[in-house]
């Protein structure tokens, strides 16, 4: 599905994709390098989404605060950041989303998920930023 990326000097439109995979009766989506909150039409066309693998760097994308209204928009059972580049930068979006979501740090960089055992509202944190 395609979003604006911001560019130096203002946006260019339908230049960020957002991907969804249908997989194994899951639906995961991944925002790419989303710049703005998602409009009611892109919400209509993303759907139900299971998983949500969202950048939270805060600075090539967007600000945390605004990627987290992104994450309440979409109301995903679980959520997997990325691009977070360091521990101090996931640490921030970690407490923007603390209290309102679980949070769950694996030491494996590998996950699988299915419907039946899905959790809900969920920040699923994977090593290698």
């Amino acid at each position: 599905m395609p979003t604006n990326v911001r560019e130096f000097g203002g946006a260019r439109m339908n230049g960020n994709s957002i991907f969804v995979f249908e997989v194994a009766d899951l639906c995961i989506a991944h925002l790419g390098h989303l710049h703005h909150l998602l409009t009611d039409v892109h919400l209509g066309e993303l759907g139900q989404i299971d998983v949500l693998l969202v950048p939270v760097d805060g600075s090539y994308t967007m600000a945390q605060e605004l990627m987290v209204e992104v994450i309440e928009q979409i109301h995903p059972a679980v959520v997997i950041p990325m691009h977070y580049f360091s521990a101090f930068t996931l640490a921030g979006f970690l407490e923007l989303v603390r209290g309102r979501y679980e949070v769950v740090v694996k030491e494996e960089p590998t996950v699988t998920l299915a419907r039946g055992t899905l959790p809900y509202r969920q920040i699923l944190v994977l090593p290698g930023g």
